[in-house]
Parts: structure tokens; C-alpha cells; sequence
């Protein structure tokens, strides 16, 4: 019998004697001494493994098959072995809707021992300067506890499922007019200098302090907020803006070139005291 060997395979022949026989160095398998003129049954076994087809019966009539030497030189007794393997269920949950998972939401199923990388799309956006961001996941049986990226590879080696979990983020855009910078605080995007807009992302209700820096030469005017009409704070301006973000926010820092100041220091002064009587009578 011939074929690749399958550690610890074994091949049982059942007719009017039982035999079981293990592969030798090449991975063949023989049966010898079996009486003639009989039908045998080839059944391999091994556990975790099935076999198409499950078995093979061969009939031998007293004599040798044609082309052959002997019973040992049958060559025709393949079988394909597939691992069983168990089944696994994952489930995945993604209660707030965003990101696309990948396997979707829902139950698949696997066998133990496979590996499933799973994953959703982050930040998905929303209506204009909203946008919503994976902040990670929770994971039973095989699935880490908790993670916070936007994707996994594992093993699944039990039933197991993973809980997508997401924040909503606003978009602040920071605009200068005239020379200076504004800071922020939290800081994530840094200053926004000159002439320049910066777009940065913050959770849905932060409170976002901002700070007006005139460059040398010039001086902070007022802020502008745009929020669907423009809008002017009142002048004199304090440089420093607290804002909410509890949506979209574009603000404007105004800057002015600092004029030159006249500036008069008076000298000493000479006065002459005059006798009006004296000049009458002149």
C-alpha cells in the first residue's frame, strides 16, 4: 500500500483475520502472509482524521494480480486524509453602527485552531466637522479582554466574540488675520501661526482654551467665531477664549498693526511777568 505517510497512521485490514500495520521508512504500508482467495477490507484510522473514502475492499482469487510479484506490490489502496477539526463560533458586536466591520456584525462560524483577524475602518466621518473614532473593543473566550486599537489577529481556540467600541470627535479650525499665533490648551495640534488654518479633532465636550500672541509690532484685536453666521465679540478683546466643543467650531484671531504714538515732553518754560500800569502810562 502506498501514499504519504500521516504520523502515527495506522491502516486495519478486516477479513477472516484482523491486522493493523504502520508505515515503514518510505511511507508505505504492506500487509504479508495473508491467505489467498479472499476479500479484505483496508480501513485507515487515525484519530482527528477522516479519510475518502472510508474504506477499500480487495478480492483476491489464488492468484497474483497481473504485472505484480506479489500481494505486497498492490499499489492502488490510496486514501486522502483531512484533520477534523471542532467547530467555533465568533461573534461580533458593533452596537453603534460606525466603521464597517470585517467579518460583520453578527455569528461565523470557524474551527478551532484557525486564525481570523478582525477590524473596522477608523475615524469614520459624519456631517461636515464630526467625525467618529474607534477607541478600541472588548473581547471573550479566545478574544483579548481589551484593546485599543482598531484591529486584531487571534487564535480561536473556544466560542468567542469582541464588542466594538467608538467616540464622537468635533473639528476646530483656528484661523489667523494679521501676524501673532494661537495657542491651544489641551495641545494636540500645537500653534497655529500666521496666515495659516489648523484643523484639529477634540472629544465631544471639551473645553478648548485658546490664547491670542501678537508678533512685536502688532497688536490682538478681537476673535471671530463662525457658527453658520459670523458673529464679532466686542472690542476691547480678551486674549484668551475658552470654547466648548460641542460641535464644529471656527474662530478667527485678529491681529493690527501697532501704530507709532506722537509723543510731546515738555522743557522748561520761561515766563515774564508784565506791568500793565507801567505800559498804560508808556
Amino acid at each position: 500500500l502506498g501514499g504519504s505517510p500521516l504520523e502515527a497512521q495506522g491502516l486495519s485490514k478486516n477479513g477472516i483475520i484482523t491486522r493493523t500495520t504502520s508505515p515503514d521508512s518510505l511511507g508505505n504500508y504492506s500487509f504479508s502472509d495473508l491467505p489467498g482467495e479472499h476479500t479484505y477490507g483496508i480501513l485507515p484510522e487515525l484519530t482527528g482524521y477522516s479519510f475518502s473514502p472510508m474504506s477499500r475492499d480487495y478480492e483476491f482469487g489464488g492468484r497474483q494480480p497481473a504485472g505484480k510479484q506479489n500481494y505486497d506490490d498492490i499499489t492502488d489502496a490510496d486514501f486522502t486524509g483531512e484533520e477534523l477539526k471542532e467547530p467555533a463560533t465568533f461573534e461580533v458586536i458593533n452596537n453603534d453602527g460606525y466603521g464597517n466591520p470585517s467579518p460583520a456584525v453578527g455569528t461565523h462560524n470557524y474551527f478551532i485552531g484557525d486564525s481570523i483577524t478582525t477590524s473596522v475602518s477608523s475615524p469614520v466621518a459624519g456631517v461636515d466637522g464630526e467625525r467618529f473614532v474607534c477607541i478600541g473593543w472588548e473581547g471573550t473566550g479566545s478574544v483579548p479582554a481589551t484593546g485599543t486599537e482598531s484591529s486584531v489577529t487571534f487564535t480561536i481556540d473556544e466560542d468567542s466574540s469582541i464588542a466594538w467600541f467608538w467616540k464622537k470627535e468635533y473639528r476646530l479650525t483656528t484661523i489667523i488675520e494679521g501676524n501673532g499665533t494661537i495657542t491651544q490648551n489641551p495641545l494636540l495640534n500645537g500653534t497655529t501661526s500666521k496666515s495659516i488654518s489648523t484643523d484639529t479633532w477634540y472629544d465631544d465636550g471639551t473645553t478648548v482654551q485658546l490664547t491670542a500672541i501678537a508678533d512685536e509690532g502688532w497688536i490682538f484685536s478681537h476673535w471671530i467665531e463662525y457658527m453658520g453666521v459670523l458673529s464679532k465679540s466686542g472690542a476691547p478683546a480678551d486674549n484668551i477664549k475658552d470654547v466648548t466643543m460641542d460641535g464644529p467650531q471656527e474662530i478667527k484671531a485678529v491681529f493690527l498693526k501697532e501704530e507709532p504714538v506722537l509723543s510731546i515732553t515738555p522743557t522748561e518754560l520761561e515766563f515774564v511777568l508784565v506791568d500793565e500800569n507801567s505800559k498804560n502810562e508808556e
